[in-house]
């Protein structure tokens, strides 16, 4: 039912609803330094994330007969993640290299997951699931006038058991907007001026593998592999009193699905949102 189901225009249920939670979440740590330059360390901590209401109610929602009628805005439990996690922290070469590591493990239950009901959304608990990955960070600086950064993580996203089997959401759907594989690289490239100034030609390059956009994990609403590119030029002032800077983001013009409700149920719409086209910009800086 809706909040009032003489009045289609209500979305809100009234009366005072109430909601008692408790938790502590720890978290254990340790470091080891086999040298002055490199640090290992591993650690195990606790999330929590309270529950909470879906206050906008715009699909018929079964009565509970365990609450008043004042008392019936559906409501979600916590959602509790327990992570491990392994890595390392290293600065090489006199400094020229820095790699960093770590690998990830967390176990969630009772993940929250904004589910579509209908014409409206409903948030949910779906499951349990489990999220492991890795990721590997560097840094290369030879001199002043070269320097890049890059990039490259794995998350693997999955459930270990759903609420309601008989929902949209299944075993094998993957989790929404958890991409497999993330990659970057930064280039910079700064010139020293006869006059103490600087010039920096600076480049940015991003890569996402396709993400669902929804729990429902609809085919039209994947992402697709992303892959992005920004660049700026700037020139900074001697003794940084000022700069200025010029770039674009998304200069190739890469178009993909951001974001999407499937409402196809409810009101026969699906809907997608596209992400931001190529934009240009110019910044101007004053150090006081």
């Amino acid at each position: 039912m809706f909040p009032d189901p003489t009045d289609l225009s209500q979305f809100y249920p009234t009366g005072e609803q109430k909601l008692s939670f408790s938790n502590v979440s720890p978290r254990v740590g340790i470091e080891l330094h086999p040298t002055e330059r490199i640090m290992l360390y591993g650690s195990f901590s606790k999330g929590f994330k309270s529950g909470s209401w879906t206050t906008r109610v715009a699909a018929p929602v079964p009565p509970d007969p365990t609450k008043p009628a004042d008392k019936q805005a559906p409501s979600f439990n916590p959602e509790k993640a327990d992570t491990f996690e392994i890595g390392f922290k290293s600065q090489l070469f006199d400094r020229m290299l820095q790699v960093n590591a770590a690998a990830f493990y967390t176990d969630y239950k009772g993940i929250q997951i904004q589910i579509q009901r209908g014409i409206g959304a409903s948030f949910e608990n779906a499951g349990n699931a489990k999220i492991k990955g890795f990721e590997v960070e560097t840094i290369f600086a030879p001199s002043r006038v070269f320097r890049v950064s890059a990039s490259a993580g794995y998350i693997d996203a999955y459930y270990r058991r759903i609420n309601d089997p008989s929902g949209t959401i299944t075993l094998a759907s993957r989790l929404p907007r958890v991409p497999k594989w993330t990659a970057t690289l930064s280039p910079e490239f700064n010139v020293f001026l006869a006059n103490e100034g600087r010039v920096t030609l600076r480049a940015d390059y991003s890569y996402k593998s396709t993400m669902a956009a929804d729990a429902e994990n609809t085919p039209e609403l994947f992402s697709g592999n992303v892959s992005l590119v920004n660049a700026s030029l700037t020139y900074s002032a001697p003794g940084d009193d000022w700069s200025l800077a010029i770039g674009g983001n998304n200069v190739f013009n890469k178009r993909y699905i951001a974001n999407g409700v499937n409402q196809l149920n409810g009101a026969g719409l699906l809907s997608a949102v596209p992400n931001r086209p190529s934009e240009y910009y110019a910044t101007l800086r004053f150090k006081f």
